[in-house]
């Protein structure tokens, strides 16, 4: 179900080491997703540290503010919203107030989209409402992969061994030409097995793994160096570019070109 919502207000806040979170009641919802760095909040009579990863939900006329000033390096993105029928708030209402995301290449990217679409002199009403909904979407599609991932360790025990060894290759050589069948080489067991194992742990194959760890760091390259994407395709371990655009558009939907364009027009608050 892909959550129907009339979308606000938004923006992204990075601090400089000042200020604090407002005490407030607002009458509509209020998504909070942190980019980087500790954000103090209280809402209602809970009290939460929100770090990377995190997402936040604050109901509508909630008193919430913040618990402590701003770290330099903050960042996070805000976003209003309201519900447009009973069963995106009955949703909304059953949520959990905090959930961790380990992935929000993504969600960072709809809501970035979602940000120019805001400031467009003409705004598309209906556009921007259905990138709401998505945004809204991905929270609870990546909550619910997480809660999958958490119950089969419960269930099976610890992460084992040879699962948190491939698990680490593939985040620390994602540059390198890697396989199922090299990585179960250098473990010594089969690649059946191994791809089974992964599959049982976190819901999709390593080679995906891999392709999401590329595109993760391609992302942060995109958004923070001046290489030239041709430079970066090859930085993060692809050598075929049509499939480096492939990968890329099919975890957000758009080009690495529109990718970095669209960042550079995010709703930047700066405290």
């Amino acid at each position: 179900m892909i959550p129907s919502l009339t979308g606000l207000y938004c923006g992204r806040l990075i601090s400089r080491g000042c200020g604090r979170h407002i005490t407030r009641k607002i009458s509509n919802w209020e998504l909070i997703v942190v980019l980087n760095g500790e954000l103090g909040l209280f809402c209602g009579p809970g009290e939460y540290l929100l770090r990377k990863g995190d997402v936040f939900l604050i109901p509508p006329m909630v008193k919430h503010g913040g618990t402590k000033p701003y770290p330099a390096g903050l960042s996070f993105h805000w976003i209003h919203f309201l519900p447009k029928d009973p069963e995106t708030e009955a949703l909304l209402r059953e949520a959990e107030p905090k959930m961790h995301l380990s992935d929000i290449s993504r969600l960072n990217a709809l809501i970035q989209f979602y940000q120019t679409l805001k400031i467009d002199p003409e705004p598309d009403t209906e556009k921007i409402d259905a990138i709401a909904g998505l945004i809204l979407h991905e929270v609870f599609y990546r909550k619910g992969a997480a809660d999958d991932a958490a119950a089969a360790v419960s269930l099976h025990g610890e992460l084992p061994h040879l699962i948190s060894h491939a698990q680490h290759i593939l985040t620390t050589r994602y540059q390198e030409t890697l396989s199922t069948s090299t990585l179960a080489a250098e473990l010594g067991c089969s690649a059946n097995y191994l791809g089974h194992l992964f599959g049982k742990f976190f819901g999709h194959g390593i080679l995906e793994e891999l392709h999401n760890q590329r595109i993760s760091h391609a992302c942060d390259l995109l958004a923070r160096t001046s290489l030239t994407i041709s430079q970066i395709l090859y930085e993060v371990g692809y050598n075929d570019p049509s499939q480096f655009r492939r990968q890329f558009f099919q975890r957000h939907a758009m080009t690495p070109g529109e990718y970095r364009t669209r960042i550079k027009l995010e709703i930047i608050n700066v405290d």
